[in-house]
């Protein structure tokens, strides 16, 4: 083979994930016409070899859902195209559907975003009787945007409750915030910093009324883009589906756990402008999905 190259030099490199140890000496080999000759290139303390390819979900804000493990969040929330059977993150943290899914249904040519607990295998799933939800099915088991099945999770009531409440620092790292026109909460990261000249107030206001997430904090759309580039998440009050009916737009924010709490209604994180709390509900209600991956220590 080597003769068929006309003398040409070939030189192979492997890389590795090591470090060499000090004092070590660099090599590279070099085969031409056949012969090997060996080349010291530098003598080194030391080098280290790193793997560049990094998950995109990786350059977002990290945040602890127990004292061994931390999640990122999707880009979105999630939502669903009946017709097209087709999953797929919101553009924007601050995107949602709104009264338009009021349309649910099988052959509805539009997207939703509010669904009853554990239809990840029906999301168009309405009828109002909390046994047709007795097993839960993560919508992260489907293909969801250019992402495989199961790259995705739904968090359990305890790993939002850790991030709210018992993660270091946890109360100063959530707060109700009004966006560019949209109310909502905002999570702040495991090694959130803050940003030079902007102010934020933790926790709810206290009030229930919804002007209040103004009062409490508000946002250009160019502040939040230097906080979400900073890792900051936003979740949106959507309000809640009951049946083919949307309630609360703009004043609560209702988002689904893997939690099913017995008798008493599976578990979600609700907010308003007067609090955040974990709480339960009717299986059957039509609530938003915020979905994470787990990061590798």
């Amino acid at each position: 083979l080597m003769k068929r190259m006309n003398s040409k030099i070939v030189i192979f490199t492997l890389l590795c994930l090591f470090s060499l140890p000090l004092s070590a000496q660099m090599h590279m080999y070099v085969w031409q016409d056949g012969v090997k000759t060996t080349f010291a290139i530098a003598d080194v303390d030391s080098i280290t070899f790193t793997d560049e390819i990094e998950d995109s979900y990786q350059k977002v804000g990290h945040f602890s859902v127990s004292a061994t493990q931390q999640i990122a969040f999707s880009s979105g929330n999630l939502q669903y195209h009946p017709l097209n059977n087709q999953w797929r993150f919101a553009e924007s943290q601050l995107d949602h559907v709104g009264d338009a899914n009021a349309n649910i249904s099988p052959t509805y040519d539009g997207w939703i975003d509010m669904f009853g607990w554990g239809t990840g295998d029906e999301p168009t799933r309405t009828i109002q009787d909390n046994g047709s939800y007795s097993t839960f099915v993560d919508w992260g088991t489907n293909s969801i945007g250019t992402d495989t099945a199961n790259t995705w999770r739904t968090m359990s009531a305890d790993e939002w409750n850790y991030i709210l409440s018992y993660r270091p620092n946890a109360t100063a790292l959530n707060g109700i915030a009004h966006i560019n026109g949209v109310n909502g909460l905002i999570l702040l990261p495991d090694d959130w910093v803050g940003i030079e000249g902007l102010t934020f107030n933790s926790g709810a206001y206290g009030h229930w009324s919804r002007e209040y997430y103004a009062v409490h904090n508000t946002f250009t759309l160019e502040q939040w883009q230097q906080m979400e580039e900073a890792g900051a998440i936003f979740l949106p009050t959507y309000g809640f589906r009951q049946g083919n009916s949307i309630y609360g737009s703009g004043s609560k924010g209702y988002y689904w756990t893997t939690s099913p709490n017995g008798g008493c209604g599976p578990m979600n994180l609700e907010f308003s402008a007067e609090y955040i709390k974990i709480n339960s509900a009717y299986r059957y209600s039509g609530f938003s999905v915020r979905l994470v991956k787990n990061i590798q220590q």
